[in-house]
């Protein structure tokens, strides 16, 4: 019988339980990735386990959390609107609206934030940037980040590489925003909306 003792096992699933990933850890998968989880993101997975690094969103995209106060970066006032808009309608309590990133670094260090939805190109300090600064402080580390975007695939790598959890590539429909933010909370529920 050969020795599989080392060789990483990944777990596919469509699963949506909360628990999935304790029962999949339990199993000894090194790593799950939900089967409706955009390619970038898989292909990453498969190469932190290939080369036997445990990645950080591991528990960026599995350990759910109370969301409540969102920090929305976008200098478009109209954008911010109809994502404020959207994320009240799933029951978030607080949106904190910035107007660049140098405004969001600000804003996040003056207040309790879940979750950061920021756009990319923007004045004074982009999305990208604030980004990097954000994740330099480790107790940002598995705080969601989402980028919302018009970039090409190119750039969007560059991003996922900076360590933003998710994007949405605009234009998008409130339903994918809706999905999206619900994927990294356990107290929000769209069914119902």
């Amino acid at each position: 019988m050969p020795d599989f003792a080392g060789v990483p096992i990944i777990l596919f699933t469509s699963s949506d339980e909360k628990c999935v990933h304790k029962k999949a850890a339990d199993v000894g998968a090194d790593y799950y990735v939900r089967k409706d989880t955009k390619a970038l993101g898989a292909i990453k997975k498969i190469f932190d386990a290939l080369s036997h690094e445990k990645s950080s969103e591991f528990q960026q995209d599995h350990e759910k959390r109370q969301i409540q106060n969102v920090l929305l970066v976008d200098d478009s006032s109209t954008m911010r609107k109809i994502i404020k808009n959207i994320l009240t309608s799933i029951g978030i309590a607080n949106v904190v609206e910035a107007e660049n990133g140098k405004d969001g670094m600000e804003k996040l260090a003056a207040n309790e934030i879940d979750m950061i939805i920021s756009d990319w190109s923007m004045p004074v300090m982009n999305g990208v940037e604030m980004i990097k600064r954000i994740r330099r402080d480790q107790k940002y580390n598995n705080l969601p980040i989402v980028m919302v975007s018009a970039e090409v695939q190119e750039e969007i790598e560059k991003a996922m590489n900076l360590g933003i959890s998710d994007y949405l590539r605009k234009p998008f429909n409130a339903l994918d925003m809706k999905q999206l933010v619900a994927k990294f909370s356990m107290n929000l529920n769209i069914s119902a909306n």
